[in-house]
């Protein structure tokens, strides 16, 4: 026998024996849905099941009967859980963190640094789930942002002071994290939990690639730690005429000879068979939002570690729905695409897909303000901050929010940045069109002047560049201003000269039909 027919016998032997033991240890599980009357989270018996509610271990896909009853088996490394429907709320627990799911691990995580799961080998054979009636889920607001991303209490507690002492002021629904919750140092859970209760709205988390137990061996048990502070890896849940779908796409692949974790963006496996079960249970009339940590398309280039592989399998999936659009994190940069044959998508029409604003901005660099905050500023120019969506039923429109003192801004003229001389005009106006796209039109006027349309351009943000230069210091050594598509110039236009002083007005409307301005005094020196 040679060795590759050796190998491939010893190769199916384990991966058989694996499943003989999963085999072994599943557990099948019954129970109910039901409205909770009274909120006291036990089934009465005066409380009614409530049927066609979706029971998932995340693989299959089962519905409640006429009493609210279902029956599911689970395998080592799932999780039980409930889709939140529409109209409904499940409960959530006093750190704001929607309770809709059990993690099943009967032998509990190996030994991991942060603990990661313990042993569920007395997982109950009958798990019910309470729901209570929900107001009105037509219209309301969401806060949805990636990477807050501290490295140790004191960047923590600049999330504190920078992001949610703003973000307690919104009128939110709920918050949506998009990965890298943390920054490897996943001991801060804890206190995280503890402070984003404050809002008092549930908190969703997407895992990212800094969230994951990196001394665990393989892809098997990284996202343990994760599960015992947040629930499932992956799930989904609806508010009224939308259903999102949090997904797990970080593979993990272990460390390289130097210690390194590596990581690629990827979904596959018994997730891609949840969505394929999941999906023809969603209202068709449901507009579908994907989260995920690793965007599924970034700008500049195909790297698997900041671009979803296999995207075009979970594409596949969602073709034939009206709506969809995706939000991810990862990047520290705003960048906006409707994502068309290019990228793999053939929908009815172009996905949006945002890369949400980092609340950690550039990992918590640059100078620092007057309360002892890095100012952060991203890469492309983006203030740190998050979007405010707005839901109106299948429709959605959103907001970049910047932190601080630019929670209102949305434009800035970076070229020219400062006053200028007669005998040395600037070449061009660029203008930063923060949260901006290719959908938005933009113009400049000059003193109330007739309005000129600008011409969007890819390249890096003068500000930032700037900003980078005389602030080095504060900054990584890695850290450069990257090419953004949300620029826009125009050639710099003749002034008279008999004036000093000179007023330069932006307008732009973006993809919503809103319209944002800013305006610039400038002196001819």
């Amino acid at each position: 026998m040679n060795f590759y027919k050796f190998l491939t016998l010893i190769l199916v032997f384990a991966f058989c024996s694996s499943n003989a033991i999963a085999k072994k240890q599943s557990k099948e599980v019954n129970g109910t849905v039901f409205l909770d009357n009274n909120e006291n989270g036990i089934l009465d018996s005066n409380e009614k099941g409530l049927e066609n509610i979706l029971i998932s271990n995340q693989k299959e896909v089962v519905k409640t009967d006429g009493n609210g009853k279902y029956t599911i088996t689970l395998t080592p490394g799932q999780a039980l859980m409930i889709v939140k429907p529409s109209g409904y709320d499940i409960p959530i627990n006093e750190f704001q963190i929607p309770q809709n799911s059990i993690a099943y691990e009967p032998n509990g995580s190996p030994e991991l640094k942060y603990g990661g799961l313990k042993p569920t080998k007395n997982f109950p054979s009958e798990v019910n789930f309470p729901l209570t009636v929900s107001d009105n889920e037509e219209t309301f607001n969401a806060v949805i942002f990636g990477d807050p991303q501290p490295r140790n209490d004191k960047e923590l507690t600049y999330v504190r002071d920078e992001f949610l002492n703003q973000a307690t002021t919104e009128d939110a629904r709920f918050m949506m994290i998009l990965g890298d919750i943390m920054y490897n140092d996943l001991s801060l859970f804890d206190r995280h939990i503890e402070l984003f209760s404050k809002p008092e709205i549930p908190v969703w988390h997407v895992i990212g690639n800094h969230d994951i137990d990196f001394d665990t061996k393989d892809n098997r048990h990284a996202r343990d730690t994760f599960k015992r502070h947040f629930g499932a890896n992956y799930y989904a849940y609806q508010y009224g005429k939308v259903t999102y779908l949090a997904l797990d796409n970080v593979n993990y692949l272990g460390r390289n000879d130097e210690g390194r974790s590596r990581y690629e963006g990827g979904i596959w496996g018994d997730q891609l068979m949840w969505l394929e079960n999941l999906l023809p249970n969603i209202p068709e009339d449901h507009l579908i939002v994907i989260a995920t940590h690793i965007p599924l398309y970034a700008w500049g280039g195909e790297t698997p570690n900041v671009n979803t592989k296999n995207r075009e399998d979970l594409f596949k999936l969602l073709e034939q729905r009206g709506k969809v659009i995706a939000v991810s994190g990862h990047l520290h940069m705003t960048y906006h695409h409707y994502l068309n044959e290019e990228q793999g998508w053939n929908g009815k029409n172009p996905m949006h897909h945002l890369t949400t604003t980092a609340v950690s901005g550039t990992w918590w660099g640059g100078p620092v303000d007057e309360n002892g905050i890095p100012t952060t500023t991203q890469r492309d120019g983006v203030p740190n901050g998050y979007h405010r969506f707005t839901f109106n039923g299948s429709n959605y429109s959103e907001q970049l929010v910047g932190l601080g003192e630019r929670a209102d801004l949305q434009i800035r003229i970076e070229s020219p940045a400062l006053n200028f001389s007669a005998d040395e005009m600037p070449e061009r106006l660029v203008v930063n069109v923060l949260n901006g796209n290719e959908k938005n039109k933009t113009w400049y006027r000059i003193n109330n002047g007739e309005w000129v349309e600008m011409e969007q351009i890819s390249e890096s943000s003068p500000y930032f560049k700037t900003l980078l230069d005389s602030h080095s210091e504060n900054w990584s050594n890695s850290t450069r201003a990257i090419p953004t598509n949300h620029l826009w110039t125009a050639p710099f236009p003749e002034l008279d000269r008999t004036e000093k002083t000179f007023t330069i007005e932006i307008r732009t409307i973006d993809a919503y039909s809103k319209e944002w301005r800013n305006t610039k005094i400038f002196e001819i020196d």
